[in-house]
C-alpha cells in the first residue's frame, strides 16, 4: 500500500522547521548534510557523499532509472520572516531549499517503504550549491551519472504569493526557466591627480561607456520577441574620500538571461567585444570574465504529461505561468536528460503570503505545500516505471 504523504504531515513540518534553523551556504553544509544523512541511515537508504556535489542516494534497483533533484544550500541574508522557527545564524532559507530537501526526505521515505515494488532505481540527489551554480556541475564533470542509465529527471521548486497556494503548481513543456550567464568586467587605467587627467588612463569613463553601450544591445540587437535581460548590478571604482584622485581601476558585473543558448551565446560575444573596443579607444586594459553558467530549464514535452497526470491524482492545479526569470543549474541536467521543472505553489491567503518573494528576507512560504510536492514527487516516480515496464 502506497503512503499518503497528507499521514507524514507532522513529520514534513518537523523536518522543514528543523532545515529552516539552521541554514548553511554553498558546499559547505555540515548540519544540513548529518540531518539528511541521519534520516537515511534511520530509512536503510544506502547514499554516497560526493565533494562539492552533494549527497546521492539509491532506493530500488534496475537498468533504468530516475533522478530526483533537491538542493539543500541557504542564502547569506539575515532573516526578518518573524516565523517562530527563523534562522537567527545570519543566513536565510530565503528561495525555499529547506522545503526542496523536506520534499525529497518524504519522497524518500516512502519510495523505501514499497522498495520491491519498484520497476527501476530511484536516485535521490540532495545538492549542495544550487546558488553558486556549482553543484551538479560537480557532479556530471565526475560522471557519477554516468554508469546509471538515467532516463529522466525531476526538480520541484517553490513559488510564493498569494496565488500559489498550496496544491497549486506551474509546468508546461519548453524553458521553466531563464539562462544565466554571472559576468565581471575589471578595467585597468592609470591614476592622476583630478586636476590632470590627461596624465592618466581613467577606468570610470571606460566602465560607464562600457555599462552604457552594452545596455542598447537587449533594445538593438536582439529580436523583440525574444526574451533576454542584461543586468549590470554593481560598478565598484575609487575611494570614498579621494575625491581628486582619478583611480587605477574600476569594476563592474552582472548577469544575462534568457531562455536559448544562442542568444546566450551572443550575448557573451558582444559583452567581450563591446569591453575590448571601448577599452582600447580610452586607452584602457580590461580583463572580461564568465564566473559561472547555467542554461534554462527545459521541460521534456513527455515528463510533463506524467507531471500533469500525477498532479490530478494529488487533486492539484496547474497555473500554467510564463517561465520564471530566476536561474537554476539543474538546466545542466536537463540538456542531458529528459527531465522536468516544476514550480510548486508555497503561498496562501494569510497576510504574510500576500507578498512573497523568493531570496526576501521577509518572505514566508507555507508548511501546507510539503505533502503535495510528495505525493507528486512519488506519484510521477510510480508513473514514469510503470510506463516503462508497459513498454517492454
Amino acid at each position: 500500500m502506497i503512503i499518503d504523504a497528507m499521514n507524514l504531515k507532522d513529520f514534513l513540518f518537523e523536518c522543514r522547521h528543523t532545515l529552516h534553523r539552521m541554514p548553511e551556504l554553498l558546499d559547505d553544509l555540515p548540519l544540513t548534510s548529518g540531518y539528511v544523512t541521519q534520516i537515511l541511515d534511520e530509512c536503510e537508504i544506502r547514499y554516497e557523499i560526493i565533494e562539492k556535489a552533494g549527497i546521492l542516494a539509491t532506493i530500488g534497483f534496475g537498468q533504468k532509472s530516475l533522478l530526483l533533484r533537491e538542493d539543500m544550500d541557504a542564502l547569506p541574508i539575515k532573516e526578518e520572516s518573524g516565523e517562530f522557527f527563523s534562522s537567527i545564524n545570519g543566513n536565510m532559507h530565503a528561495c525555499g531549499h529547506d522545503m526542496h530537501t523536506t520534499m525529497l526526505i518524504g519522497a524518500a521515505k516512502i519510495l523505501k517503504s514499497i522498495e520491491n515494488e519498484l520497476r527501476g532505481m530511484v536516485i535521490l540527489f540532495f545538492q549542495f550549491n544550487e546558488e553558486g551554480m556549482g553543484g551538479v556541475r560537480a557532479l556530471i564533470k565526475n560522471g557519477y551519472l554516468d554508469d546509471k542509465n538515467v532516463c529522466g529527471a525531476i526538480a520541484l521548486h517553490v513559488l510564493p504569493g498569494k496565488d500559489m497556494v498550496p496544491g497549486t503548481y506551474s509546468c508546461l513543456p519548453g524553458p521553466a526557466n531563464s539562462s544565466v550567464d554571472f559576468f565581471r568586467i575589471k578595467v585597468k587605467g592609470n591614476k592622476a591627480h583630478g586636476a590632470m587627467q590627461y596624465k592618466g588612463r581613467d577606468p570610470i569613463n571606460a566602465g560607464v561607456q562600457i555599462y552604457n553601450s552594452f545596455s542598447h544591445v537587449i533594445s538593438k540587437e536582439i529580436d523583440a520577441r525574444e526574451f533576454a535581460v542584461a543586468s549590470i548590478c554593481y560598478f565598484s571604482a575609487g575611494d570614498k574620500c579621494a575625491f581628486n584622485i582619478i583611480p587605477d581601476y574600476a569594476e563592474l558585473g552582472g548577469t544575462l538571461r534568457t531562455y536559448k543558448n544562442e542568444i546566450s551565446q551572443y550575448l557573451k560575444e558582444r559583452l567581450f567585444v563591446i569591453a575590448d573596443s571601448i577599452s582600447n579607444a580610452s586607452r584602457t586594459k580590461c580583463h572580461v570574465e564568465i564566473l559561472t553558467s547555467a542554461p534554462s530549464c527545459v521541460n521534456d514535452n513527455h515528463m510533463v504529461d506524467l507531471v500533469n497526470a500525477s498532479a490530478k491524482d494529488c487533486g492539484m492545479v496547474n497555473k500554467k505561468l510564463h517561465p520564471q526569470l530566476v536561474s537554476d543549474d539543474f538546466g545542466l541536467i536537463s540538456e542531458i536528460y529528459p527531465s522536468i521543472y516544476v514550480w510548486i505553489g508555497a503561498g496562501g491567503h494569510e497576510d504574510k503570503y500576500q507578498n512573497g518573494v523568493l531570496h526576501s528576507p521577509y518572505v514566508c512560504m507555507n508548511d501546507e505545500l510539503l505533502p503535495f510536492g510528495t505525493n507528486l514527487l512519488v506519484g510521477t516516480t510510480l508513473r514514469f516505471f510503470q510506463e516503462i515496464e508497459s513498454n517492454k
